[in-house]
């Protein structure tokens, strides 16, 4: 799936490199569009880090030069090992295959890497084994970052990613709330439905306004619970600091950096603003290395 492209991908991708730099061939990754457990068990698959046009994204940075995707179907689901290593042979050109110490090809999961081989060598096309990927104690699995940011840890899901966490979409009409208190904000709506959306709670930001210039933000996750009603469904609204015009349309791609506070209900909007002056302080602290700003 490479979901996520993080640093245990990436130490895959810089191995599948090397190898191909070697045997004067390309560096090709093959990967889905849609995780397979929302075709083999679709009631416990997972959100994803990354939609399909940011993992492609991605993985063209990491230096891979051709990205494959395609769609998880049950007729995939169905090939064996050997008749995926055909697939990828007939329709990709593959001369070699770089696995992941813990990874399976095909149906037939009780196929080890030697029998790997042995089909590979029938099917002429090569079978090698990347090394496990280490770093420290820390578990490097997309699961793991999952769980970090489903529980409002995004310091750690940053550090296993090897990069700030994004979410993008299109920036649509709310209530018009915080205009009023001086903090107007960018209701966004999410690029994909099956994006993992981070825990409840106020977080330190950045945002890039259609993938150009970037601001200190101040994103909010949650029921606004002082503004709202208790069964009110939950936005995920960003203020950009220093930002004075109509987002309304426009692409915002928001970068989690840290999670600042859980979401609070005060007694009136005078709390509320209060509140929100000293996250705006927080924030431009925060980001002070970035942002050059008076906090």
């Amino acid at each position: 799936m490479f979901d996520g492209v993080h640093s245990g991908h990436r130490f895959v991708i810089e191995f599948l490199e090397k190898k191909a730099a070697e045997k004067a061939l390309s560096p090709a990754v093959f990967t889905f569009s849609n995780h397979p457990l929302t075709v083999v068990k679709p009631e416990v698959a997972p959100k994803l880090l990354t939609t399909a046009s940011e993992k492609e994204r991605l993985l063209r940075l990491s230096g891979i030069e051709f990205v494959h995707t395609e769609e998880f179907t049950s007729e995939i689901r169905r090939l064996n090992s050997r008749e995926y290593i055909r697939l990828l042979r007939d329709r990709y050109n593959v001369k070699t295959i770089a696995l992941g110490f813990n990874n399976h090809i095909g149906c037939d999961i009780e196929t080890d890497f030697n029998g790997y081989c042995k089909i590979g060598t029938e099917e002429d096309v090569e079978i090698i084994m990347a090394p496990q990927f280490v770093n420290g104690v820390t578990p490097v699995s997309s699961t793991s970052i999952r769980k970090h940011l489903s529980s409002g840890d995004i310091e750690e899901a940053n550090e296993i990613l090897g990069y700030s966490y994004n979410l993008s979409g299109k920036v649509i009409s709310g209530k018009h709330l915080g205009r009023t208190i001086g903090f107007p904000t960018a209701n966004i709506e999410p690029e994909s439905q099956f994006k993992l959306i981070p825990a409840n709670g106020v977080y330190v930001c950045t945002a890039s306004l259609n993938s150009s210039q970037a601001y200190p933000a101040m994103v909010n996750i949650g029921h606004r619970p002082t503004v709202d009603r208790p069964d009110a469904p939950a936005t995920i609204e960003a203020h950009l600091i220093g930002y004075d015009g109509d987002l309304y349309g426009d692409e915002l791609t928001i970068s989690f950096i840290r999670h600042l506070r859980s979401e609070i209900r005060f007694n009136n909007i005078g709390e509320l603003k209060t509140q929100l002056e000293a996250d705006k302080h927080n924030v431009l602290k925060e980001l002070s290395n970035i942002f050059k700003s008076d906090v």
